[in-house]
């Protein structure tokens, strides 16, 4: 993970991490960063958010995490989630993509945040340092991605983001024409340990191919 992440982000830099879950992938962008360095962790679900926040705490010394209670949303309120459990270990905001045979019937209650507007007014120290978003939103990714369309085309960060298995074909067709908006970018496949990305995806019928697969973009 810090091998794959020594790609993207570097030393002293600016990261974000959109579904960060418990840490998994905001820990080892935070030590790449460093200690000068910050990574800004969004988690909606408040259960995992507990354990997101226990290891934030970790690696004082070589890393730096803010973790935020809440999903990144167009406007700010709270919003309806849905899980595939009753422990809410695995879902999002379903009810915003085509597709409602998700089977993911355990709803949740959850704060969200226009991201864009909360980086303007409290973190406009590092947003000139911003190197790069992930984004793991359960198909969701390309309404996140949207909202932070004027932070994107400003910063240029990388973008690692998911094709997720349950979106229609229009919709992924959607999220590869947002990165042409964005000025453009180029988008590699990553492979399935997500350890390179080196296989390039030129239009958007290549997201057809696969069900399910993450993939970083790169600015050209």
């Amino acid at each position: 993970m810090l091998q794959f992440y020594e790609q993207y982000v570097p030393k002293d830099s600016f990261a974000i991490d959109i579904g960060a879950h418990t840490g998994d992938t905001t820990v080892p962008m935070a030590v790449v960063a460093g200690s000068k360095g910050l990574v800004l962790g969004l988690e909606p679900n408040p259960y995992v958010f507990k354990v997101l926040e226990r290891n934030a705490q970790l690696n004082k010394n070589l890393a730096q995490i803010i973790p935020l209670c809440c999903a990144a949303t167009s406007e700010n309120g709270t919003f309806e989630f849905n899980y595939s459990d009753a422990s809410f270990c695995n879902g999002g905001f379903l009810s915003k993509i085509q597709t409602k045979s998700h089977h993911h019937s355990h709803k949740l209650m959850v704060k969200g945040i226009n991201l864009s507007t909360y980086l303007n007014e409290n973190m406009k120290a590092y947003l000139p340092k911003l190197s790069f978003v992930k984004v793991d939103a359960e198909g969701y990714d390309k309404d996140v991605l949207s909202s932070l369309t004027n932070i994107i085309k400003t910063y240029r960060p990388i973008i690692m983001a998911e094709c997720y298995k349950r979106l229609t074909k229009e919709e992924r067709f959607s999220l590869f024409n947002i990165f042409e908006d964005f000025g453009p970018y180029k988008l590699f496949k990553l492979d399935d340990n997500r350890h390179t990305a080196n296989i390039h995806i030129p239009s958007g019928e290549m997201m057809l191919r696969e069900p399910h697969f993450n993939f970083v973009a790169l600015p050209e």
